[in-house]
């Protein structure tokens, strides 16, 4: 459904920027104006795939169908000679075969796909993974190119040797629409193929699993500008043939700098299907004996991160598999908030430690598994609710402390959490910070915009903080945070019983 969000006088005579914003399960458009007023909203959803072993894959020809929609409905009444710009964002780690035509030879491979795991289990055996990550800021893991190319090799011969180019979503779409293969730096560097110290793909790593580097797209900076070329693919608007598009960069990154901008005492927190939490760093680093990874913002700044896997994706999962029979009603995502507020702190003693996909940060475990301890008969589905809320909580209080190192960060909140706000309110305590909430909401596609204003020449660096605007604060409950404490100790008690 479209949102237009203010009315302005004399549209007609505005300049727009149009932010596609390309996401694990929708795609968002935001349109702009170069002022920095929002003029309209609105997106569009489609499926992922789950299946066998891990497998977890995307139809990139669905995305591409569902940003065309976009484009001819967000611009309906908007004269393209007033839109100055198309700026893109995508997912990290998507993975697609393409053969000399640009046709996809397999569905997209999506972050969450783990077939890879035994071919990242046999590169860690061969290859050095602090070398590795120092180099990539990536550590060996399924989720990384060279994992997902090796099972490739291994598993499907004929689509291997076919393949032209191995490419993202957010690549896919802009070949249809310019006719070239471009990466951007950020999504470059969520590959584990990209040297973030000379920010080129790695020739060592490219020589060590047989790759040539022409099978990947040219790398260039997120504020490269392309245009969008005639006869590249039919249901690509004519009106739009000629309008310049800025490549962008990914959407972790531009959340961050849509929810915290360039400023170094803030951490970005994406809690949606994943968690996600990020900070700004001036030069590429690592953090040895961890699992942070380090990924290309723009303009030359870095992020240094960590995620779980396992966030808002686990009630979704519970709902469908676990509690599938009970009352519908009372089932829907919408509602999962008002459960977990209907059950005490603690949960009755209930724990779960939601590593249903393995841990991938703060520590390197693909082959843990979720755990509920302490059940009894005097527990009900809904502590299961609210235990997954607390130990997911426990598992971002571990990333914040690998992040954080001792110092003091304020914390910006985004994502779907941000309408649970009972979770919002555990988070805080678990973390015992004040949880900022963004004036707007969609920040990785606010992020693009910002991006693209600077890629225009429209503001400098130094003004991009002055686009960040925060709408509320979320303070820890004291009492709460006391008693968190204590359930954190026993957390950790748990977990390195089970997992060390």
């Amino acid at each position: 459904m479209i949102i237009i969000i203010p009315y302005i006088k004399n549209m007609k005579t505005m300049k727009y920027i149009l932010s596609i914003d390309i996401g694990t399960s929708s795609t968002k458009a935001l349109l702009t104006t170069i002022g920095g007023s929002i003029i309209k909203f609105d997106t569009e959803y489609y499926s992922v795939q789950f299946g066998n072993n891990g497998k977890v894959e995307q139809n990139p020809e669905e995305v591409f169908s569902k940003v065309i929609i976009l484009f001819n409905r967000i611009l309906n009444n908007i004269e393209t000679k007033n839109l100055v710009a198309i700026v893109f964002d995508g997912i990290l780690h998507s993975l697609i075969p393409v053969d000399k035509n640009g046709i996809p030879l397999s569905f997209a491979l999506l972050w969450a796909d783990t077939r890879s795991k035994e071919q990242s289990k046999k590169l860690r055996n061969l290859l050095n993974n602090e070398d590795i990550k120092s180099k990539t800021g990536c550590s060996i893991h399924p989720l990384y190119y060279p994992s997902r190319l090796l099972w490739l090799k291994e598993n499907n011969q004929t689509i291997f040797k076919k393949s032209y180019k191995f490419i993202s979503i957010k690549e896919y779409i802009l070949k249809k629409l310019t006719g070239e293969y471009i990466i951007d730096k950020s999504t470059a560097s969520g590959t584990g193929l990209f040297n973030i110290h000379t920010e080129e793909w790695d020739k060592d790593l490219l020589k060590f699993i047989n790759l040539d580097k022409n099978k990947l797209s040219e790398v260039k900076e997120p504020t490269h500008i392309l245009k969008i070329k005639n006869s590249i693919f039919r249901e690509t608007p004519h009106r739009l043939i000629g309008v310049p598009v800025i490549i962008g960069s990914s959407d972790g990154p531009m959340a961050h700098l849509g929810s915290c901008g360039l400023n170094q005492d803030y951490l970005s927190l994406t809690i949606g299907s994943s968690c996600a939490m990020r900070r700004l760093i001036l030069k590429p680093k690592i953090i040895n004996g961890k699992e942070a990874w380090c990924y290309y913002l723009a303009n030359g700044y870095w992020l240094l991160g960590g995620v779980a896997h396992d966030g808002g994706i686990i009630f979704q999962w519970l709902k469908d598999n676990i509690f599938s029979t009970i009352n519908n009603s009372e089932l829907k995502i919408s509602s999962i908030d008002e459960i977990a507020k209907s059950v005490p702190a603690g949960a009755d003693g209930l724990f779960f430690l939601p590593y249903l996909s393995g841990e991938r940060t703060p520590n390197y475990n693909p082959d843990a598994r979720g755990t509920i301890f302490g059940l009894s008969y005097n527990h009900s589905w809904k502590h299961i609710i609210r235990a997954s809320m607390e130990g997911t909580a426990y598992r971002l209080n571990t990333i914040y402390n690998m992040l954080s190192n001792g110092k003091q960060y304020n914390i910006v909140l985004t994502g779907g959490i941000v309408h649970q706000p009972t979770w919002i309110k555990i988070v805080a305590a678990f973390l015992n910070k004040k949880l900022f909430l963004p004036e707007i909401e969609s920040v990785s596609a606010w992020g693009s915009s910002i991006l693209a204003l600077n890629a225009l020449g429209l503001i400098s660096l130094n003004d991009i903080n002055s686009f960040i605007k925060q709408k509320s604060t979320i303070s820890p409950n004291k009492k709460l945070v006391q008693y968190y404490n204590k359930l954190k100790i026993m957390y950790s008690d748990f977990y390195h019983r089970l997992y060390s």
